[in-house]
């Protein structure tokens, strides 16, 4: 057991106790603790050491003789593999607790977890008095670190404490695949993958849970997303079309919507690439798309056109817009969930990747025209060029066009200036033929 910067370390094997001066009541009361698990480095299987061993006895050379001792005869012991290490031990449960006779009642596990955690304990569950708290370390190759403990009772403010509580607040606690899970909220999201528990009351009964699609919320998300695509088929048929009709068939554009659109009421007609996205988008959103059983149409959730009336057609219906007959959604999304969960995204190859579906197909098309870099982009890019370069030549022209303007204005002066002068010498001329007429 050591102790550094007001921690207490337990090494594997080790044990420890952290007594109060006298037992408490441990009504309301609650155990705090922070506790880490640390992991030392795994344990060798050591060779066989060095044992003794007998020097050589000699030898002696004479006159180009040499004479040799005879080998001891002392018999060595034998050397032995030593023992390997013991199988290594992984355990959460190191925690326990001390009433007031001394016993030693066991906590539940510390959850698996990396680094520091905060566990929390109500001591009234385990016992009627406390003592103290033990930590046992049964692991071979991890340190217990504890790193702060405290009893606290939660159902005091301050100084004050309610005299006879209703209830008291407490930590929710919940039993799940036989695993004790402690939440400081009612609200739980991180069991379920996707699903959050709103913990109501307490029960000792098992709780069987059903899991239902939110289909109110897939409802709403479908009907905006068929809101969206109206909407953006609205300003390719208001860019393409220089028809103040086309407004009067959007019956919900307020009147200054209807007047900033009426400024830009076909101002992209003829455009190729505008026709053919949206040719494509009335396709996608006709298509079949397969699923697990059938192939899916969106007109099965009562999603359509709905362009025929009676015997003839609508023809503001014919330019691709949707409707949404509820009824009909409300019952697909009953009675065939999966089906329609299909419609929008399915893994055809089972390579969990979703690869088809109407959302999957209008994702495909869409996303070349409004990436970074994309068509629109080039295109505005395009347009931005040919603005300047107009205005370029509209500046050159008005700068001509001034020239032009000063020099008729010069010219204009002096025509005026010799036709006065052809004035005057006319006058002068006639004068002087009435002079000499005299």
């Amino acid at each position: 057991v050591l102790t550094s910067d007001g921690t207490l370390r337990i090494t594997p094997g080790g044990e420890a106790a952290l007594r109060l001066p006298a037992p408490v009541q441990t009504q309301n009361l609650v155990l705090e603790i922070e506790i880490e698990f640390i992991e030392k480095p795994g344990q060798t299987q050591p060779g066989i050491p060095p044992g003794p061993s007998i020097p050589g006895t000699g030898s002696i050379e004479y006159q180009g003789l040499v004479v040799h001792s005879a080998p001891s005869d002392v018999v060595l012991p034998s050397q032995k593999q030593p023992s390997p290490p013991p199988p290594r031990v992984d355990s959460n449960q190191v925690l326990y607790a001390l009433d007031a006779s001394g016993k030693q009642i066991a906590l539940p596990s510390v959850p698996t977890g990396s680094g520091k955690q905060k566990v929390t304990i109500p001591l009234s569950v385990y016992m009627e008095n406390f003592a103290g708290i033990g930590i046992k370390n049964p692991n071979t190759n991890r340190d217990v670190v504890i790193h702060s403990a405290r009893i606290v009772d939660p159902t005091v403010t301050g100084d004050y404490r309610p005299k006879n509580p209703v209830d008291t607040s407490r930590d929710a606690i919940i039993v799940y695949n036989g695993i004790e899970i402690t939440r400081e909220s009612n609200t739980i999201d991180d069991v379920i993958p996707g699903v959050t528990l709103n913990i109501q009351d307490v029960t000792d009964k098992p709780v069987k849970l059903t899991v239902e699609p939110d289909r109110e919320a897939v409802k709403n998300a479908i009907i905006d997303f068929v809101g969206t695509y109206n909407r953006l088929m609205a300003d390719i048929n208001i860019t393409m079309r220089n028809d103040e009709a086309v407004l009067q068939e959007i019956e919900y554009l307020t009147e200054d919507e209807k007047k900033s659109y009426k400024e830009r009421l076909g101002i992209l007609q003829g455009d190729i690439t505008l026709s053919q996205l949206r040719s494509s988008m009335q396709t996608i959103m006709m298509n079949a798309y397969p699923s697990q059983d059938t192939a899916m149409l969106l007109s099965m959730l009562g999603i359509s056109t709905n362009a025929s009336i009676g015997s003839g057609y609508d023809a503001a219906k014919l330019r691709g817009y949707l409707e949404i007959d509820e009824k009909k959604l409300d019952n697909a999304l009953k009675t065939n969930f999966e089906g329609i969960r299909a419609l929008f995204g399915f893994d055809t190859d089972n390579d969990f990747v979703i690869d088809s579906g109407v959302a999957v197909a209008l994702d495909n098309l869409i996303k070349p025209f409004v990436e970074t870099g994309g068509i629109f982009s080039t295109k505005l890019k395009t347009f931005d060029t040919l603005i300047a370069d107009q205005k370029k030549i509209i500046d050159t022209l008005t700068a001509q066009l001034a020239k032009k303007e000063e020099e008729l204005k010069r010219k204009y002066g002096l025509m005026e200036g010799a036709l006065g002068q052809l004035e005057q010498t006319s006058g002068a001329w006639d004068n002087f033929g009435k002079q000499n007429g005299n």
